[in-house]
């Protein structure tokens, strides 16, 4: 064999994973597009455009009650504190378009329903109930009941530390 066709067979071999690795890719891009996930894409399009116009009526009302005079003090209070809940409610709405905007990335790269704990397969009634939702059923609870568990945790020591504390007041 001659050096030239050695060179053309060593190419070929390389090439041919990267190929593999091409068709997996399309293949990944064409399943997340199509069937189950194309409804749920749509449908993640739908909240992400409802939640736009949510957002955006919220910062228009915010806009028109700062223009307006306020006028005594306890008005003036009832305008903070339902600024303070606009504000809690905007970065609720915030983070639920981010987690919109990142499944909807994760379907573009193929890497949509799958758990990013265990990577099983998210069952697909999940994904249509939940469709920003990154890991199973089991995954999930498990993630919520550590959580609750460490919750739990601090509130004892919180507690503990303020007996100690009031103790030693006492003592004192």
């Amino acid at each position: 064999m001659s050096k030239d066709r050695k060179k053309t067979a060593k190419v070929k071999k390389s090439a041919t994973p990267a190929r593999v690795t091409a068709k997996k890719s399309a293949k990944k891009i064409r399943k997340a597009t199509s069937g189950p996930y194309l409804e749920i894409r749509h449908q993640l399009a739908k909240m992400k455009e409802d939640l736009l116009t949510q957002i955006l009526k919220t910062a228009k009302k915010e806009r028109y009650s700062l223009k307006r005079e306020v006028g005594d003090l306890y008005d003036q209070a009832y305008s903070d504190r339902e600024r303070e809940l606009t504000l809690m409610l905007g970065d609720i709405e915030s983070q639920k378009l981010k987690e919109i905007n990142d499944a909807l990335f994760r379907i573009d790269r193929g890497e949509y329903g799958a758990c990013e704990n265990c990577t099983s397969t998210i069952p697909t009634a999940r994904l249509r109930i939940m469709p920003f939702a990154r890991m199973c059923v089991t995954c999930q609870s498990g993630l919520e009941n550590e959580m609750g568990e460490q919750r739990r945790r601090e509130v004892i020591e919180s507690a503990t530390h303020a007996s100690r504390a009031k103790i030693d007041e006492e003592e004192a």
